[in-house]
């Protein structure tokens, strides 16, 4: 291999291989010094960072729900949340989901008491045999269905779904037993 001497023959103008060095080395500096830092302990008072929480399938978009206040559902996808869907299907089974779905036909607007959101409706015609209440209580977490099938009422609940219908929601319920 030829001796190439340290600086170009042109005073000024540096050689290709002088070029690609002091190009490589400016570009090398930064990771070799941020190699060379020491790494300091974590100060014991100091919390360290945990990995970042996935998030819940199952927790309900409750924002999209105050968005979605006074719309219906044919208009406003709000009970289609896969969080909605998931735990309605799970507190329900499948048969008396799809009940709910069909007495959904003649639906209100998605309404809001204290910090209970909730729907009702009924099949078209069948109010006071077939119908559904739907709430979902943003400060308990909780989702309780009232179902009237053929004139029987079944109430479906989460664990700690103790809160109070809606006043709408009981002046059906009560409409129904009369």
């Amino acid at each position: 291999m030829p001796d190439h001497p340290p600086f170009s023959a042109t005073p000024g103008v540096l050689s290709r291989r002088q070029t690609v060095l002091a190009l490589s080395a400016a570009a090398l500096a930064p990771l070799l010094l941020s190699a060379c830092q020491s790494k300091s302990e974590p100060d014991a008072n100091q919390s360290t960072p945990q990995a970042a929480a996935k998030p819940d399938p199952l927790a309900i978009d409750w924002e999209a729900l105050n968005q979605a206040v006074g719309q219906y559902p044919a208009n406003s996808p709000f009970l289609a949340q896969p969080a909605i869907v998931e735990r309605l299907t799970k507190l329900l089974g499948q048969a008396n989901y799809a009940q709910a779905q069909l007495n959904l036909q003649v639906a209100s607007p998605l309404s809001v008491e204290g910090s209970v959101f909730y729907i009702t409706g009924n099949r078209a015609h069948e109010g006071g045999i077939n119908a559904v209440a739907i709430g979902l209580d943003e400060a308990s977490n909780t989702i309780r269905v009232w179902l009237l099938q053929n004139s029987q009422a079944h109430v479906f609940a989460e664990p700690g779904a103790n809160f109070a219908w809606p006043r709408d929601v009981q002046t059906m319920i009560g409409n129904s037993q009369s």
